[in-house]
């Protein structure tokens, strides 16, 4: 977590300071060689990419069956995640605005960042993303008609002001509670973002970046409220804030960054007139302004201010008005503890918001980076104000009432979404899983094994994808670069923010990270470019305004510090990619669009600047590398608009390299859009793979045609991408919805793919091996980190047993869903003459749900060897055979309505273990599922052939103990 919005729209360098990203919010507005706004080239780089030949060619960004599509890992939640106290919560992404239905509160919506709308029906214990395929997924601002509840209003552009918050395309309305959407006004809002949409009988007011603007007929056509507003092309006509008197259709208020609030009292007439209300607020030094009603006093509002003065944007102005507006007194908030002044956080441009109580006009809660809760005691004329957001995860964007308990609360932060059912005294994270909509940075992989992934993610650290949708928190803060070492995995590194790197010895477990930042220094990037040596893991260099070079990941003092030649110190250039080649050569690529080639001779490093004519100069490079085979060409993409992207660029002797566009020719030509990463096929040299803001893109004739690679990922920004050699599988990390891969050399996906994993490691892809040690501990299912696995340890089944002083499980069988048992049930060993319970998880990686499936679990005695299933067992499956002698059914077979994609399903059974059960034993689950059945040839009955090679079938040794004495 950091004092002020860490990220940036990677169309454009990372400002140096909040203060210069408060400048440069209309930055939207400039213009390209074309004379055509660059929002609106990254609006036509997306038209063309839709329009680009696929791999299907066929013309869909959805899931297409029958054809090869991406599939998502993650993360759909992500427990122990950070706060400002001492709790662990789980958190998801950056949330920016909840509503609920007004007619049913177990309807609520959410927009994220880059992730697009969810929705729930079921109070948030399942969600589903709504607008994957849009134009675009920065979502800013949602609203239902009041008139009709299946109509709702959301606007693409999202006005959080961090560099990463992205502008959109229009309003995208529904009219079937989100299952279809329409665009409007996309001509109208290109490159705004949106603050707030505020709907009354007739009319829907929206606060933009561009002002604030009404529509009469449903959002067809769109008007610019300017009688009396603030005017055009300057950062006042920001609008941060609108909403309508809930009793006056007529009476709205408007809010203006750095202009202040504005009122109407004709809201419905052919041009409404404002007028600046003055009376009591401030008349200048302040920034993002937010305003709240008081639904139960309709004269009674708030107004939330940040200041400008200060570098971090301090919340320090809060006043009411109970005369509509007429006239405002202050009150004054509580005392920082750091500073003295009176405020309740920081970064006010960032995160802000204000909700009153729809009961009282005298309880009003208060976003900032925490939560405030502001009690008003009407004897007196007091105020008090609490702290109630300490115990989820910060900076708060939105919030929102339980429609028929105002006791009810919704919380959206930079973790997800967080609930209350008691005005804020208690918080809980359960509503927070099922949301995948990580804002990831960087990425990095596991050498061998497919199940092991890392990613540095916006505001919730360093995670670890450990074979399960529920990810791992590896480290805290905000994750830039990682690095796993691929001779030695259990050595990572990682980075927080500018040159603090850290390293992991054991497979990046938390708490395991030493600070090896020793001797950096310099001027660099929000996050820093790390690499290490792909000829010798132990060298690893790190990139600000020099070079940095160590000989031991980082533990060594980074002793070796290279300076480039040419590079614009003066105007705060700095490294933005490294290519660690081998022990003796290094490519570095900058953000003014720089490239240089450094060799090694004698443990002496020579920089040689290798930009020239052709290649763009003052474009960002995010990724280089060279090819495969000829280490003296080298592949460079860049960032920003009007270019060419994709260079390659071939090296002499000496002198600087000749350029060449590779970027496409014809309807193979790439569009117009920033690009962020670069993988080129080690299998084939001129297959290369692109991440960029608009899709994945791949070339199979070395840059000559590309084409679209995107089928079935959701339009957000893609940050990094890595190929999984061993397996073959291509991994992005998205910028908004999380992480996903693509099965490359395969012509489809399967819609539905369910399976149990044989043991830790294990992905159900493969047959499972005896051979395969365990690549992180997970203490839950007695595993230490490097211990050998087998495919009889399957991951996917857990006993829980009645144990201690006073026996008791470890918690009620109904809250054991995907999330706790990865992250909180711990296998227990089962005991003799009582109940013990039996869960089982069974996954579905596929691009559809899983419907109808069906799971049986049984046990043996296994001291003389694993018995074979009675000759009838398939035959009767999934009911029970007539033979149990051996194999003994454990209840009935349960049936699985559905199991979504990357969220997998929990089942449970009382097992009353009998008191003759031997203390070698053993549990099989069986699975199976119509669309994905188990096949004639895979239904053996020999335990030891059936479990390793199929993916539905899964065994777990076990230790029968004896039942605790008695405590009587």
């Amino acid at each position: 977590m950091t004092d002020v919005a860490p990220n940036f729209n990677r169309a454009t360098p990372p400002p140096d300071n909040p203060l210069q990203r408060h400048r440069e919010l209309n930055a939207d507005l400039n213009l390209g060689s074309e004379g055509m706004p660059l929002a609106d080239l990254r609006l036509a780089a997306l038209e063309q990419a839709r329009k680009m030949p696929t791999t299907a060619d066929v013309e869909s960004v959805a899931p297409l069956a029958g054809a090869s599509n991406w599939v998502q890992l993650g993360p759909t939640v992500i427990p122990k995640g950070q706060t400002y106290s001492q709790a662990r919560v789980q958190v998801t992404g950056r949330i920016t605005s909840i509503v609920v239905d007004p007619t049913d509160p177990n309807t609520i919506y959410v927009g994220a960042a880059q992730g697009g709308v969810w929705k729930t029906t079921d109070r948030g214990k399942t969600w589903s993303p709504k607008t994957d395929n849009e134009v675009s997924l920065a979502t800013g601002a949602i609203a239902i008609d009041p008139n009709d509840h299946l109509v709702l209003y959301v606007g693409t552009g999202e006005a959080n002001f961090s560099g990463d918050s992205y502008y959109g395309s229009g309003v995208l309305k529904t009219t079937d509670g989100g299952s279809s959407w329409t665009l409007l006004g996309q001509t109208v809002f290109k490159r705004a973002r949106f603050s707030r949409i505020a709907i009354n009988s007739t009319t829907i007011f929206a606060a933009t970046t561009f002002g604030v603007y009404r529509s009469l007929d449903g959002g067809v056509t769109w008007t610019r409220m300017t009688n009396g507003l603030p005017g055009t092309s300057t950062i006042a006509t920001v609008a941060t804030d609108i909403v309508i008197d809930p009793n006056t259709s007529d009476t709205a208020y408007a809010a203006f960054l750095t202009a202040g609030v504005y009122r109407t009292h004709n809201a419905n007439a052919a041009n409404p007139t404002w007028t600046k209300l003055t009376n009591g607020l401030p008349i200048g030094n302040f920034s993002r302004i937010v305003l709240g009603f008081a639904p139960s006093s309709p004269q009674t509002l708030y107004a939330l201010i940040a200041d400008l003065a200060s570098p971090t944007y301090y919340i320090n102005q809060f006043y009411r008005t109970t005369d509509g507006g007429n006239s405002w007194s202050a009150i004054l908030l509580p005392s920082d503890p750091d500073s003295g002044a009176n405020n309740i956080g920081k970064q006010g441009i960032y995160n802000l918001n204000v909700a009153v109580d729809p009961t009282t006009p005298d309880i009003v809660y208060l976003s900032g980076i925490s939560l405030w809760k502001a009690t008003h005691n009407t004897i007196n004329d007091t105020w008090s104000f609490a702290n109630i957001g300490g115990s989820f995860h910060p900076d708060n964007h939105c919030f929102a009432f339980d429609p028929t308990n105002h006791q009810i609360l919704y919380a959206g932060s930079d973790g997800g979404i967080y609930t209350s059912t008691d005005a804020g005294a208690t918080w809980s994270d359960a509503i927070n899983r099922g949301l995948c909509i990580t804002q990831c940075e960087f990425m990095d992989q596991h050498p061998a094994s497919d199940a092991v992934i890392f990613i540095g993610t916006q505001d919730n650290g360093t995670e670890q994808f450990r074979n399960s949708p529920v990810f791992y928190h590896a480290d805290d803060g905000d994750g830039g670069f990682v690095a796993v070492d691929q001779t030695n995995p259990q050595n990572v590194l990682s980075t927080y923010y500018s040159l603090s790197p850290k390293r992991s010895t054991a497979s990046g477990a938390y708490e395991s990270w030493i600070d090896v930042s020793r001797c950096l220094f310099g001027n660099a990037l929000f996050y820093p470019p790390l690499a290490l040596d792909q000829a010798n893991q132990n060298n690893c260099a790190m990139g600000a305004d020099n070079l940095f070079l160590d000989a031991a990941q980082g533990t060594g003092g980074w002793p070796t510090i290279i300076a480039l030649p040419g590079l614009a110190v003066d105007k705060g250039e700095r490294i933005s990619a490294i290519n660690y080649t081998n022990s003796n050569l290094i490519y570095v690529g900058t953000e003014f669009g720089k490239v240089y080639r450094l060799t090694n001779s004698g443990d002496t490093w020579t920089a040689t600047a290798l930009h020239a004519a052709r290649l763009p100069e003052n474009h960002y490079i995010w990724d280089l590398a060279p090819l495969p085979n000829d280490v003296d060409t080298v592949i460079v993409v860049m960032a920003g608009f009007t270019i060419a992207h994709v260079w390659s660029g071939a090296i002499p002797a000496s002198g600087p390299a000749t350029w060449t566009d590779i970027s496409g020719t014809g309807a193979g030509r790439l569009p117009d859009t920033p690009v962020n990463a670069l993988t080129i096929d080690p299998a084939d040299q001129d297959t290369m793979y692109i991440a960029t803001d608009v899709a994945v893109f791949r070339t199979t004739n070395g840059g000559t045609t590309w084409t679209r690679f995107s089928e079935g990922l959701p339009n957000c920004a893609v940050f990094d991408m890595r190929l999984h050699s061993p397996t073959r599988l291509l991994r992005v990390a998205t910028h908004g919805r999380g992480v996903w891969e693509r099965q490359l050399d395969t012509l489809s996906t399967p819609e539905v793919d369910v399976f149990v994993r044989d043991n830790i490691m294990h992905t159900g892809r493969r047959p499972s091996s005896a051979s395969e040690s365990a690549a992180f501990a997970d203490p839950l299912q007695n595993v230490s980190l490097g211990d050998p696995l087998g495919w009889w340890q399957c991951a996917d089944i857990k006993i829980d047993a009645l144990e201690g002083l006073i026996p008791a499980y470890q918690m009620n069988a109904a809250d054991v869903d995907y999330a706790a048992f990865e992250s909180k049930l711990a296998h227990r060993n089962p005991r003799r003459g009582t109940i013990n319970r039996v869960y089982i998880q069974i996954h579905n990686r596929g691009i559809q749900p899983a419907t109808n499936v069906t799971a049986k679990i049984l046990y043996a005695d296994a001291s003389a060897g694993l018995p074979d299933l009675p000759p009838d067992f398939w035959t009767v499956f999934p009911g029970d055979s007539t033979d149990t002698s051996h194999w003994k059914p454990i209840g009935t077979a349960q049936v699985i309505p559905s199991i979504l994609p990357a969220q997998p399903a929990i089942l449970e059974w009382e097992w009353d273990t009998p008191t003759t059960a031997a203390d070698q034993s053993c549990l099989l689950v069986v699975t199976d599922c119509p669309a994905d059945p188990i096949q004639a040839a895979n239904k053996v009955l020999n335990i030891v052939s059936l479990v390793p090679n199929e993916k539905r079938v899964g065994l777990k040794n076990l230790h029968i103990v004896n039942v605790l004495p008695s405590t009587s």
